[in-house]
């Protein structure tokens, strides 16, 4: 150790807190004190207007010299520190603590945590989290117990994001302003963290009913989470008061049937009562048990679509909610490696405290809803929908089997030939083009496109050839490589056969083994926009693949994948290009396998122009507002303004653009969409393949010709991010940007306001749409309508066929109700109302337009 070259610790001898980082920065070691220069700067001015100031805290930092790898990789960190005398540091940092007597140790990374924090010194990361201050940030933790006994009083340890996550995360500036307040409230605090709860394991019916009898009354509502394994309930926890919770077993135990029996009959009981329930992602929670007979009534929360809907910035995990909005330490790891053969104990004392957090959770955020004003957002559509979510979930499409194989003999053979041509291109008959490092050798070793590389957790170099990448090369470098023409030609074949695999992949989805019906789920949390998003099922195909020294090794498989995804338009080969192929319209038929079950009929509604209507609007642009229900269509009039054709030429398919094969009309679709949301010309050219510097000028024409955008909407949402760093939407939806005001952000805010009022209409129109059907007609049943898919503007529904007539009519009046834009951040004086375009089918590729 150079004793020239040390970052020493310094502050006030009097100071209650004491700031520690993992090791010291170059500005640490050339000033010689730790956390200076710009860390300093940073939470100097973070911590301005706040009682606690940062000059009268302490500041050390672990490792006191400059390590040899001061990056993220978390393998390559570890090696680095093996090269230091890191028992010698931490010695220091003890005898530092005992001379100071601080009330709270505040660590800002993962080495400073695990210096101070028991537990996790030796122990490995747990599955999916980034790191462990991911997990421990916002935590009341009690000092290492070895540390401990040379104090005078309690010492606390709250862990918080440092600035150098901030940079990589802004919202992480947010969580460590929450985190201080902790740290300001915990100097004077000198009492051990104690668990503040009652965590109880249910014995039998006597002690289930007890509970509940003793802790239900005058609670407003109930708090209750499961357990699975392989897709099976094996526990469940309730809380009445965030103080007491009992994990109640319902699979697996030793007791005699009857008494199984009876508690499920109390739980049911309690499931189906109407006392309020609030949950985690309580939809998976609810389709679970009802798989076995429990119905759930009355879901009036869900902590994670709460969170999206009031702060959609932050993370929702149920981890991160707890730091927030309660002091219970983190616990999320302890029932995580949980099978039948576990520790059956351990399983229910955490799903119990996962009870007590949404409890607590959940009063919390009611108090946030309240001060923001949302009570009748979440209560009146919000939560509403969310019940429609499940039902969608739980339905799935319909898929013809013999269609669908045919299909994928179609596309097989044309990937088959596609790989037979590229593997002649490249003089390469092995080639596998879904091979990442054969694909590398390909592009940068031997055509000599630039190197594009990424570096894994532990240090491994290798190629980039993921989509982006490859469109970058195409667009960006195009011929120059090796090979000029022949170079590109290989590269563009490349993108096509990925596009084809990835067309394959859909293909072989699995489905549902029981009905042949494809499944998604969806997840109103999904976005920071609040559109929804979807994936593969919760639910997986277990499957034993070998059983050794006593234990089965299974796969899961996922069921189902996103139906958000399953495209309406598929992807266009220019003729040119392409002589090939016999069709250049790839993947646009992959809807003919979705078919409505017998007796009922797909009716789809989309909204016409949606997002580009409420732009207009906040755009001022009452001309253009006008003009999308006038013929020439909008689209059509984008493309004739910008490349100098006559509009009435103009429909969905022809003429195309030569060079390039997409349809003018819907080059002006994308054209326009790129301006509307301030896209540049890069993203632009990945959706056209038309070359970049033409794609700057088109954008630059299509502002020419609508300078309302630029000049009004952009302008006014830079205003309003610099003011206030926030928007509202028309239907009280908002989101904080705690990014700096740059292109990045602003790009993200011109897409907030249209993208989270449109699919918050779409969302909210499936739930009164159904109260409407059962408002007009005392005959409709539930199960006469089923929503299929919510795709942020349009909905498809599978109708009894006998009352499609009816809902087209319903559907009209409730999508087309007028949305008052003189709410929220750009309050415009107008209500507007978005028109449906309607069509019906037996499959969801041959539907045929009816009108209203």
């Amino acid at each position: 150790m150079n004793p020239n070259k040390l970052a020493y610790s310094h502050g006030p001898g009097a100071a209650k807190v004491y700031f520690l980082t993992g090791w010291a920065t170059e500005e640490d070691v050339n000033t010689g004190k730790a956390m200076s220069g710009s860390i300093a700067r940073a939470l100097t001015e973070f911590m301005r207007y706040t009682p606690l100031k940062f000059g009268n805290c302490y500041r050390a930092t672990v490792i006191k010299e400059l390590l040899s790898y001061r990056g993220a990789k978390l393998s390559r960190q570890q090696a680095a520190i093996k090269l230091v005398d890191f028992d010698g540091y931490e010695k220091q940092i003890f005898d530092e603590l005992i001379d100071l007597q601080p009330s709270v140790i505040v660590p800002l990374d993962d080495l400073a945590l695990k210096t101070v924090y028991p537990g996790i010194k030796s122990s490995k990361l747990p599955p999916g989290r980034k790191s462990w201050m991911h997990c421990y940030r916002g935590s009341i933790l009690n000092l290492r117990p070895d540390w401990r006994y040379k104090f005078k009083q309690p010492v606390c340890v709250i862990p918080t994001y440092g600035p150098v996550s901030w940079f990589a995360d802004p919202a992480g500036k947010c969580l460590a302003n929450i985190d201080l307040h902790r740290i300001i409230g915990a100097q004077n605090t000198f009492n051990e963290t104690e668990e503040n709860w009652k965590l109880w394991i249910c014995r039998g019916i006597d002690s289930l009913k007890a509970f509940i009898e003793r802790t239900s009354v005058g609670s407003p509502f109930v708090a209750f989470d499961i357990e699975t394994w392989g897709g099976l309930p094996w526990c469940i926890s309730i809380s009445f008061n965030g103080v007491e919770a009992m994990s109640v077993g319902l699979l697996g135990e030793k007791w005699h049937p009857k008494e199984t029996l009876l508690v499920w009959k109390e739980i049911d009981k309690l499931l189906a009562s109407n006392i309020p329930k609030t949950n985690q992602n309580i939809k998976y929670d609810q389709i679970i048990l009802e798989r076995f007979g429990f119905y759930v009534k009355n879901v009036f929360w869900d902590t994670m679509v709460i969170q999206n809907s009031t702060q959609p910035e932050l993370p929702k995990g149920l981890d991160i909610l707890t730091s927030i909005h309660t002091v219970i330490p983190y616990y999320k790891d302890e029932g995580k490696e949980y099978n039948p053969e576990g520790k059956r104990a351990a399983l229910q004392m955490y799903n119990a405290k996962d009870a007590i957090a949404a409890w607590r959770v959940t009063a919390s955020q009611q108090k946030d809803v309240a001060e923001c004003n949302q009570q009748e957002l979440i209560r009146d559509f919000v939560m509403p929908s969310l019940q429609e979510y499940k039902r969608i979930d739980t339905r799935g499409i319909q898929i013809d089997i013999e269609c669908r194989d045919k299909l994928l003999e179609k596309y097989t053979d044309l990937y088959e030939r596609a790989v037979a041509t590229l593997q002649t291109l490249c003089g390469n008959p092995g080639l596998n083009p879904r091979s990442p490092a054969q694909l590398g050798v390909l592009l940068y070793e031997q055509l000599k496109y630039p190197k594009k590389t990424k570096v894994s957790d532990e240090g491994v170099v290798s190629f980039k050839t993921d989509k982006d990448t490859l469109d970058d090369l195409a667009m960006y470098h195009g011929e120059k490589n090796k090979l000029g023409k022949t170079g590109l030609s290989i590269l563009r074949r490349i993108i096509v056969c990925r596009k084809l695999a990835g067309v394959i992949n859909y293909l072989k989805t699995i489905l549902h083994p029981e009905t042949n019906a494809w499944h998604c789920t969806y997840t109103m949390g999904g976005t920071s926009t609040h559109r929804s998003s979807a994936s593969k099922t919760i639910d997986r195909i277990i499957q034993v693949e070998s059983f050794k020294n006593g234990k089965l090794k299974m796969s899961e498989p996922a069921i189902g994948r996103s139906l958000q995804t399953i495209t309406k338009h598929g992807f266009s080969l220019d003729a040119e290009l392409w002589d090939d192929f016999e069709s250049k319209n790839i993947a646009d038929d992959m809807r003919k396998m979705f078919v409505a079950r017998p007796g009922y009929t797909f009716v789809e509604g989309d909204g016409s122009q949606a997002e580009a209507r409420g732009i207009a609007v906040w755009s001022k642009n009452w001309a253009l507002l006008a003009d999308f229900d006038r013929k020439p269509n909008v689209h059509a009039k984008t493309a004739a303004g910008i490349f100098g054709i006559d509009a009435e030429t103009i429909t969905k398919k022809t003429p195309t653009m030569p060079g390039v094969g997409m349809a003018y009309y819907d080059l002006g679709k994308r054209i326009r969409h790129a301006g509307n949301l301030g896209i540049g010309e890069f993203r632009l050219a990945q959706m056209t393949h038309i070359d970049i510097k033409e794609c700057k000028i088109l954008i630059d024409k299509f502002h020419q010709v609508d300078p309302t955008l630029r000049g009004t909407f952009h302008a006014e949402i830079e205003a309003e991010l610099k003011k206030s760093q926030s928007l509202t939407t028309p239907h009280g939806f908002y989101r904080t940007f705690f990014a700096e005001v740059n292109k990045k952000s602003l790009k993200e805010a011109y897409s907030y306001l249209p993208q989270c009022t449109i699919s918050r209409h779409t969302a909210f129109s499936m739930f009164l749409i159904r109260a409407e059907m059962h408002n007009r007609w005392k005959d409709f049943r539930d199960d006469y309508l089923w929503f299929l898919v919510e795709a942020h503007d349009g909905l498809l529904a599978e109708v009894k066929s006998e009352w499609k007539e009816r809902y087209l009519e319903v559907f009209k009046k409730v999508y087309e109700r007028p949305i008052d834009m003189n709410k929220g951040s750009l309050p415009r004086d107008i209500e507007l109302v978005i028109p449906c375009e309607l069509s019906m089918g037996e499959n969801w590729y041959d539907l045929e337009d009816v009108q209203v």
